[in-house]
């Protein structure tokens, strides 16, 4: 009974080996507050509370970050109908620890292109798992992620960034939503086939990383708004810089 935002990121890994195929993570994470447990809560006067942030994330090899929002939403009203506000009685989640290992352990992936795959989670409707071929268009982690990026880029912008990625460019993604910068950079690179970057590609770049921009050879990267202040303007006059929120590039 309380505000929720979600969120989502992309985790891009691959081997020291030139031409090592690009393994990716995608990852949803739902973000509330919540009661403070009663004899934790010093400052409890009346009705007033103390409320603590909490997050609850899951990630999958899919790209199916709209099925795990649901998913996450489905498990937070079962965790409110599992637990008094008052016992706090947290005995009851081990059939939520149940019901999640029962997922992660029993059901397996679709076959790209040839099997969808029917996954029963709590209560309420299952969630249809799909992925396209293997030789068509890559999988996108949203279904609203074109619409979407084209929203934010605009027709300029979408054509500018796509020339800079096939050009082999280093192209620099900022805004202060982490979500935008994964979903235009998994956008883009999705809309070169039958090309696929190959290329050092990171769509959120942790600050310990900032130095990665200076690097001699083509790369995407994406970072936080907060964190591309921290960046020398001297090392980015070889890069393609894209500004989310202002919809602009230089």
């Amino acid at each position: 009974n309380c505000t929720t935002s979600f969120s989502w990121f992309v985790i891009a890994s691959n081997s020291d080996e030139y031409g090592s195929k690009l393994v990716k993570t995608y990852g949803a994470v739902i973000r509330f507050f919540s009661p403070a447990p009663i004899e934790a809560d010093a400052t409890r006067q009346g009705s007033k509370r103390l409320w603590v942030p909490m997050g609850i994330c899951l990630t999958s090899n899919l790209p199916i970050i709209g099925i795990m929002e649901a998913m996450l939403l489905r498990l937070c009203e079962d965790l409110v109908s599992r637990i008094s506000l008052e016992s706090r009685d947290f005995t009851k989640l081990d059939k939520v620890h149940e019901i999640l290992a029962k997922v992660i352990v029993k059901y397996q992936k679709p076959i790209a292109g040839a099997v969808n795959c029917s996954v029963p989670f709590i209560d309420g409707e299952r969630f249809l798992l799909s992925l396209p071929p293997p030789t068509g268009l890559p999988p996108l982690p949203h279904g609203k992620a074109i619409v979407s990026a084209c929203r934010l880029l605009g027709a300029e912008g979408l054509n500018f960034i796509l020339s800079a990625v096939l050009t082999e460019s280093k192209i620099l993604i900022h805004s202060q939503d982490m979500a935008d910068i994964v979903m235009v950079a998994e956008v883009v690179t999705a809309l070169i086939y039958p090309f696929s970057w190959s290329l050092p590609y990171i769509p959120i770049l942790p600050v310990g990383m900032l130095e990665f921009v200076e690097a001699p050879l083509s790369y995407i990267l994406g970072v936080p708004t907060h964190n591309f202040k921290l960046i020398d303007r001297n090392a980015l006059e070889d890069v393609v810089v894209i500004d989310l929120d202002k919809c602009s590039s230089t």
